[in-house]
């Protein structure tokens, strides 16, 4: 396979197939040409040069077997690369021999089971050739209804993935024009995944067919959907919980996928990566919890408390401080401390302004008093007799403060101090709402002050654990195939 790909030019599609050849060697193999339909026996690794050389010029100077099969359907079954194709390509390759036995066509239709054709998230997977179209997510129960669109030389709309041949505009203009619709589903079709959000809230998006639900997680800002990976099955960082009506609609847990789940914080039965999961027709109102530390029961349908059905902004979502610090560390301290300055620095103003100073403060104290029932402080009734009262009454005052004008100063101060924490509720919310905006600004122009999800939190830590661990455990593997290799050769 090696020597092939190398010979021939990138846009030929080399695959391996369980036919059996007329030939048996070690060396030697035999070589089936689509869609020209030519069957080249008694191929060897010195040969491919030359025949790469003569298919290039359109010209079959060699020897060819006769081709009875009019129809070829190659289907992937290769399940040591993904067990999707491994299980859903090996039942619908039996489904269909059994059809083409039923119906006597074994002279007509030839159906192979081939490595790898591309695309093991739409298994199964089928090639038609001669006409070259592309089939996925076709299930044994669509071998009849496969089988008589090849008869028919009719496409299975409902099931097709493209044709070889034709580049994009072209396989859309095929698609309008034989179905009669302005744009193949491929393109417009959408459905409505709902994430329910640790604050028991909910949020609908519209994803269109063929998205990584990872992606759009990140792109609407979900929390705990970080995708560190990239979703290369390097972390967990991507996990959900998927509603367990639509598990039987999702595609097999990979040993990859479980690996990288053990290391998921609050995982359940249903725990899947967000990476694998692609939007499908068939995931129409699927629901995806988005995990906590102590895992919760996936909630009936109807139950949740506040419903998005746009794009959120999480700015704008209830928090405290100290979710707040918890996702965007010294960022949202620096924000409330300088929004307390301002608030401080605005209420001095006016306290000075307004010109409110001790004298003001006792009136105000005295009738307070009056109202709650207690007498009003005593006064001199003779200041003219008792010039030195004032005075006497801050003796037992430190000789800083006995001054008048350096206990108006304080008092102001104070009552500046006691005004700003009136502001507090305020405060948190303005916080909240122009944190996430600050913190993107900082980190566009370099400074990695906080990280999302914990700045300097466990959740870190636990990222680099993971990370490390999916090293060596990936480092292991290698290792692993190396050795196997090495006895095999």
């Amino acid at each position: 396979m090696s020597q092939m790909q190398t010979c021939f030019p990138p846009t030929t599609k080399i695959t391996a197939s369980d036919d059996v050849p007329s030939i048996t060697s070690q060396t030697a193999r035999t070589l089936h040409i689509l869609p020209d339909n030519i069957r080249l026996p008694s191929i060897t690794p010195s040969d491919l040069p030359t025949l790469a050389k003569t298919l290039e010029n359109l010209q079959t100077t060699r020897n060819s077997e006769p081709v009875a099969s009019k129809y070829q359907i190659l289907v992937c079954i290769h399940g040591e690369r993904d067990c999707r194709c491994g299980t859903k390509g090996g039942r619908l390759i039996s489904s269909l021999r059994a059809e083409v036995d039923k119906k006597g066509l074994t002279h007509l239709v030839d159906v192979k089971g081939v490595s790898h054709i591309g695309g093991h998230k739409y298994a199964g997977n089928a090639i038609v050739y001669p006409t070259g179209d592309w089939y996925a997510h076709l299930d044994d129960q669509d071998a009849s209804t496969l089988l008589s669109s090849v008869l028919s030389n009719q496409p299975l709309w409902s099931k097709w993935r493209g044709r070889m041949g034709l580049d994009k505009k072209e396989q859309i203009a095929l698609y309008q024009q034989s179905t009669g619709t302005c744009q193949p589903p491929t393109q417009t079709d959408q459905i409505d995944v709902t994430y329910l959000l640790p604050d028991r809230s909910t949020c609908t998006l519209s994803v269109p067919i063929g998205k990584r639900l990872m992606d759009v997680g990140k792109e609407n800002e979900m929390p705990s959907i970080e995708g560190t990976c990239g979703g290369n099955l390097e972390c967990a960082t991507c996990h959900v919980i998927v509603d367990p009506a639509y598990e039987d609609k999702l595609p097999p847990v990979t040993d990859e996928e479980e690996d990288m789940l053990e290391y998921a914080i609050g995982r359940t039965k249903h725990s899947r990566l967000s990476c694998q999961i692609y939007a499908t027709p068939f995931l129409n109102g699927l629901r995806l919890q988005i995990p906590t530390m102590t895992p919760r029961p996936f909630p009936p349908r109807g139950t949740s408390i506040r419903t998005y059905t746009t794009k959120r902004s999480y700015s704008t979502q209830p928090r405290d401080f100290k979710s707040l610090t918890r996702e965007y560390g010294p960022i949202a301290v620096g924000v409330y401390l300088s929004l307390s300055f301002l608030t401080f620095c605005a209420c001095l103003t006016a306290i000075t302004a307004f010109g409110i100073d001790e004298a003001q403060i006792k009136g105000w104290f005295d009738k307070f008093r009056s109202m709650v029932g207690f007498p009003p402080s005593p006064t001199p009734t003779n200041p003219d007799t008792e010039p030195n009262t004032e005075t006497n009454d801050k003796t037992y005052l430190p000789t800083i403060f006995q001054n008048p004008t350096t206990r108006q100063t304080l008092t102001t101060i104070l009552l500046a101090m006691a005004m700003t924490k009136l502001f507090l509720p305020i405060k948190l919310g303005i916080t909240a709402a122009i944190t996430p905006f600050v913190a993107k600004k900082l980190r566009n122009l370099g400074f990695e002050l906080g990280t999302k999800g914990g700045y300097k939190s466990a959740a870190v830590r636990v990222k680099s654990e993971v990370r490390e661990r999916t090293e060596m455990v990936k480092s292991g593997v290698r290792d692993r195939v190396r050795r196997r290799d090495k006895e095999r050769d």
